[in-house]
């Protein structure tokens, strides 16, 4: 082979690798809360971002069920068990949960990129 046929190939190889690495920099970043009290403290911060008009008392149950029109390609089985985990546990009913799922954190990071149209 040629030398600057090896030359041209070492180029393109390293220049696919680096705009890989530039898209899988790119891409966003889930949250990393280290509790579910911070997780679910996201989650409200994330709501009243893309929904300004939130009352005050809202229930989770009911903003999930509002949000599951928005975005239904979440794992909302997954994202309710959370949610019922906390309450849980919130109530005084159960330990304190463990870590929330990945279903949960993809959904506080759509949130921050949403803003409510009025």
């Amino acid at each position: 082979m040629d030398l600057s046929y090896e030359i041209l190939l070492n180029v393109a190889v390293y220049g696919a690798l680096g705009a890989g690495v530039f898209a899988w920099l790119r891409q966003p970043r889930l949250p990393n809360p280290r509790s579910s009290e911070e997780a679910f403290a996201m989650l409200e911060k994330s709501l009243r971002h893309a929904f300004p008009d939130l009352k005050d008392g809202f229930t989770w149950r009911e903003e999930l069920s509002r949000l599951k029109d928005l975005k239904p390609d979440l794992g909302w089985e997954s994202i309710d068990a959370d949610r019922k985990a906390y309450e849980e546990y919130k109530y005084g009913r159960s330990p304190p949960p463990g870590k929330v799922g990945v279903e949960f954190l993809k959904l506080v990071r759509f949130l921050k990129g949403k803003r409510q149209q009025r």
